[in-house]
């Protein structure tokens, strides 16, 4: 990832992560999503399963993107305000595809959830990427 004078990274576009990237991104866009819930614990809440849907992970790392261009040292002092403007369209949005998705126990990717499962579907993806690239 690319980072500007402003010294925020440059947005993530996650279809084209080279698998060195992607394998840098994963754990760190994991990270926020745990943060993000802990912060705010009584916002929508972002199923355990979200890595595993394409659509949820590029929504969330586009908030926590933009999340980084609206706290960064030179951003404009209506940033925060910006990004919580965004995060409550963004929880909308992903309150409508969960519902959609209807991701629930006994669900077929659910027994993936584990630590093993995470590390396994990360790994299968930085392999698709290096496929890709081949």
């Amino acid at each position: 990832m690319s980072e500007p004078a402003s010294g925020v990274p440059a947005p993530v576009f996650w279809p084209a992560l080279t698998p060195a990237e992607a394998e840098l991104e994963w754990p760190a866009l994991r990270d926020w999503v745990v943060t993000l819930g802990a912060r705010f614990p009584h916002a929508t809440r972002v199923p355990p399963c979200w890595w595993q849907h394409n659509d949820l992970v590029e929504l969330l790392a586009a908030l926590r993107d933009f999340e980084r261009a609206c706290y960064g040292a030179a951003a404009r002092l209506t940033g925060p305000v910006e990004w919580h403007g965004a995060f409550q369209d963004i929880e909308r949005r992903l309150e409508m595809w969960v519902k959609r998705l209807g991701c629930a126990v006994g669900r077929e990717h659910f027994h993936l959830l584990d630590e093993d499962g995470w590390r396994a579907f990360v790994a299968a993806d930085i392999a698709a990427r290096a496929a890709a690239v081949r």
